[in-house]
């Protein structure tokens, strides 16, 4: 789809809620709070809807990145590493498939 490929990358992420966490090998996976407020994807946050997914065609900030404000390397890796951005309002840590 974008630069002449015929794949399209999609991020889906959360914005609040919580996520799961793993303490590493041999340690249950536990649910935490999702931190949101240090994430360069805050600008993004900041037009989701509050109470629906928000679907983002990211193709053309591509062209328009010089023309960017401030700019951090997470969301640069996203604008141009992905084609669409979908954020969920409230997520859930899932349980482990046993």
């Amino acid at each position: 789809m974008a630069w002449g490929s015929i794949s399209l990358h999609v991020e889906i992420t959360g914005i609040r809620g919580e996520e799961e966490q793993e303490m590493g090998p041999g340690w249950p996976e536990k649910a935490v709070v999702k931190r949101t407020s240090a994430s360069s994807l805050t600008p993004l946050y900041a037009e989701a809807y509050l109470d629906a997914w928000t679907v983002s065609d990211l193709r053309p900030l591509r062209s328009q990145f010089d023309t960017l404000d401030h700019v951090d390397r997470e969301l640069e890796r996203l604008i141009f590493g992905y084609d669409v951005l979908v954020l969920v309002p409230d997520v859930t840590a899932a349980a482990p498939i046993d």
